[in-house]
């Protein structure tokens, strides 16, 4: 008894400390990517943001067996910087986005987490991409940080898209998340769905390859996440204009997609 508690032991030490997250991969686009990136420089890991990383590789299943992790860095300013732990398991694959205040050594309580299973080694798993760089984007007003992540999402046969999940950063380092919406998806023709944001502002448009219609528009309440006002031109497209997830659109508005396998 005494020896299985022991290799228990060992087996547990070695899957927190053997992981690679006493440096963190700095790339030039101020980015990370959805695969270890071995050509780019990295830098030391704050100690407080590795603690956190040893908490979160502590609680993942024993039974899930992490084959890899890493770490990304990503500077908002001068005292602010974003660290991205990506964790590769037998099972799944996740990401989890910490922020991090070196002059104040204020860090988040609560990381984001971002499946990335199916965005894994640029969408490896999938004839059709649809991820496209920054996978994150930093918008800054006032002082105050709007940060953009993209998930890849996939469920069977039947949906392949991308969700925009939008956070804000707190003064304390802890995120709110504002909405989620579909911001790419591929139809059951092999047409894409495109949709940009702007402000509170969604519009759609159908990308056939060579022409590009637009199919209408809808208007976000961000404080309560929900659709206002929604227009399609198009009544073939009216069920799909902001989701084919098959979900309902406010359940998207606030979840994201969130089926994983």
């Amino acid at each position: 008894m005494k020896l299985y508690w022991f290799l228990l032991f060992i087996c547990l030490v070695s899957k927190i400390y053997s992981q690679d997250i006493s440096n963190s991969i700095v790339r030039d686009d101020n980015d990370y990517a959805t695969f270890k990136d071995v050509q780019s420089p990295k830098e030391a890991t704050p100690y407080k943001i590795i603690e956190k990383y040893k908490s979160i590789l502590k609680d993942i299943d024993f039974d899930a067996q992490i084959s890899q992790s890493y770490s990304y860095k990503i500077s908002l300013n001068k005292e602010i910087d974003l660290y991205v732990l990506f964790v590769d398991c037998s099972f799944t694959k996740n990401s989890y986005v910490i922020a991090f205040n070196n002059k104040s050594s204020s860090i988040s309580d609560m990381p984001i987490s971002l499946n990335m299973k199916w965005a894994f080694n640029n969408e490896s798993a999938f004839n059709y991409k649809l991820l496209t760089f920054p996978l994150i984007k930093i918008e800054q007003h006032d002082g105050n940080y709007t940060l953009f992540f993209k998930e890849r999402v996939h469920d069977g046969n039947v949906y392949d898209a991308v969700i925009d999940k939008i956070y804000t950063l707190n003064k304390d380092m802890s995120f709110d998340l504002k909405f989620c919406y579909e911001e790419e998806s591929i139809t059951l023709d092999n047409n894409k769905l495109k949709r940009y944001v702007y402000n509170s502002i969604v519009t759609v448009y159908l990308d056939k390859d060579t022409t590009i219609e637009y199919l209408g528009k809808f208007e976000i309440n961000i404080k309560t996440k929900t659709i206002l006002q929604k227009e399609c031109i198009n009544n073939e497209y009216n069920q799909i204009l902001f989701t084919g997830s098959g979900k309902e659109d406010e359940y998207i508005l606030k979840n994201g997609f969130t089926i994983k396998y």
